[in-house]
């Protein structure tokens, strides 16, 4: 039709979510509960949705096993356990404009024809799909599903959120710590800045923000909580949650790490039932119980301590409010708030905390990134270079390339030592899990050429 405007098919990452009845080996007659449409999740047909990466929020596997965990709650009958199970699994769908449409794939076809043989009132995820949860979970080898067609793909019965080792992402990736490049300009100003009331840490996504501040942290001995600003979406807890999370319930890691705050059993208890009746009361009583807590806290300390918000581009309305009344309300027995993300608009009250933009590794601190991180591989020099070049100066680029290497058994784990032991030839791929995060970056910048550029 003349005029008419090209249909733009964008090809993206999404998580697949099913349901059986798994007691009788069928799909429900139809899902349990609605599902938020506004929450980039689209229901497919009664037994099955899919989730997309949204504006600023990648973590599409963590989005399916919550809104798994709601249905399973809501099929469940009054006194009687459910008897659905989900799976979650990674997939591709083609967005043209409204019209989201899934890609067939061998596991999908298969499980067409073949249900697995699952538990009832149980999350199972891919073995790849529980690679790629943003939160660390607890996870159990569930059963290996067996498809008509000779697929074999391992399964993983999925439980709770667990703290993570380290707050970057892939401390480990060939089981040994990676050492820190150090920024020569941008580590010494924040070292500096760490020593006023708060600072605002910005710089795109995977330039090593995190990693960086949690070094410099380090270097002060500073005692901190790590937060994390993260969309309801996912049903994660909100800002003032996680601190008496970390404070009331600490975990037996958060125990033994030096910088996590210390409270005498007493006053541990003290604080518990104080945040059991402001629970019961309201939000108002909430907020005031968290001054009550970290007068505490700091009142036990030689130095300052510090709440670091991580992802703050990702700061919705209510933790936002909260941030800023923290800041507000500046005593002497008050936390430093650090915030790292990716750059948003701040209220005003925020602007005034000094601002560090950290920029992509260099040349030369992205060969010493490199450096570390490949040593021992064997990797051909040409294979070496395409990495490097392709990843420009992003460490998380590249350790998500070298998962896709993995992944595709270019590199192999040896006797407990990875080597490389694919053709020289082998270039830089992506992995799944940098797709999503780059989807959901360019929704967040509305940057449509971002976008293709990632997907192409």
């Amino acid at each position: 039709m003349a005029g008419a405007k090209p249909t733009l098919n964008l090809r993206l990452p999404v998580a697949l979510v099913r349901f059986w009845d798994a007691e009788g080996g069928k799909p429900p007659a139809a899902l349990p509960a609605s599902l938020p449409a506004d929450a980039g999740i689209r229901v497919l047909a009664e037994d099955r949705f899919l989730v997309l990466p949204a504006a600023g929020d990648p973590a599409i596997f963590d989005t399916a096993v919550h809104w798994c965990h709601r249905l399973l709650a809501a099929s469940a009958g009054t006194g009687q356990p459910t008897r659905l199970a989900a799976l979650v699994a990674p997939g591709e769908a083609v967005s043209s404009g409204r019209e989201i449409r899934p890609i067939a794939d061998p596991l999908t076809e298969d499980l067409d024809r073949r249900p697995p043989e699952v538990e009832p009132g149980r999350i199972y995820l891919t073995a790849w799909a529980a690679r790629i949860l943003e939160r660390s979970h607890s996870l159990e080898a569930g059963t290996s599903y067996q498809g008509p067609s000779g697929t074999s793909v391992p399964l993983m019965e999925v439980g709770r959120p667990i703290p993570s080792q380290e707050p970057w992402r892939n401390p480990e990736i060939f089981n040994r710590p990676v050492k820190l490049v150090e920024r020569k300009t941008e580590g010494p100003r924040l070292r500096a800045a760490l020593g006023g009331l708060g600072v605002r840490l910005e710089g795109p996504m995977g330039c090593g923000k995190s990693r960086l501040l949690s070094a410099c942290l380090d270097q002060r001995s500073a005692v901190r909580l790590w937060l994390r600003a993260q969309p309801a979406r996912r049903g994660a807890p909100n800002l003032l949650a996680q601190i008496a999370g970390q404070l009331l319930a600490p975990t037996a890691r958060q125990r033994e790490d030096p910088h996590h705050p210390r409270i005498e059993p007493a006053e541990l208890r003290r604080l518990r039932g104080l945040f059991d009746t402001a629970r019961k009361a309201g939000r108002q009583q909430l907020s005031e119980w968290l001054w009550t807590a970290l007068a505490s806290i700091a009142t036990g300390l030689d130095s300052p301590l510090y709440l670091v918000i991580d992802d703050a581009e990702q700061l919705e309305a209510a933790d936002l409010d909260l941030a800023v009344s923290l800041f507000r309300e500046q005593e002497s027995t008050s936390p430093r708030l650090v915030f790292a993300g990716r750059g948003r608009v701040w209220p005003r009250a925020l602007e005034s905390l000094p601002r560090i933009g950290l920029p992509p590794l260099d040349e030369d601190e992205m060969n010493q990134f490199a450096s570390h991180l490949l040593t021992g591989l064997s990797l051909p020099a040409a294979v070496h270079e395409r990495l490097l070049e392709a990843t420009g100066g992003f460490p998380f680029a590249l350790e998500e390339g070298m998962i896709e290497l993995i992944r595709d058994k270019e590199v192999r784990r040896i006797y407990g030592s990875f080597f490389f032991g694919g053709q020289e030839s082998a270039d830089y791929r992506p992995s799944l899990r940098l797709v999503c995060h780059v989807e959901a970056e360019a929704e967040r910048l509305a940057a449509a050429p971002l976008r293709l550029a990632a997907l192409a």
